[in-house]
């Protein structure tokens, strides 16, 4: 049986980076770009969420970042929005430099 204290506690770094991850693979399965950069835009909550509880695993994170931000600038390209695409490529080599 749970407790009080187990259901109100925060969602661990690995769980948010679960999610993180399904909200970059789902948006691949979108054609519409609203839907698409919506679902990147969650996985980045889930990312910015994961990154207040790095502790120790912050490498891990910015790897997972930057490659939603290249997955997410590619989509952007593929819907001729090349703007988006650039900033978010330049976003992305900030995670990796």
């Amino acid at each position: 049986m749970e407790t009080r204290k187990e259901v109100n506690e925060p969602p661990s770094r690995f769980n948010l980076l679960m999610w993180a991850d399904l909200y970059k693979d789902l948006a691949e399965t979108y054609p519409v770009w609203k839907k698409i950069d919506r679902s990147y835009e969650r996985a980045y909550e889930k990312l910015r969420q994961a990154e207040e509880n790095a502790r120790g695993s912050f490498l891990l994170l910015l790897l997972i970042w930057a490659e939603t931000l290249r997955r997410h600038a590619r989509a952007a390209e593929k819907h001729g929005l090349p703007d988006k695409a650039k900033a978010l490529w330049e976003e992305a080599g900030k995670h990796t430099h």
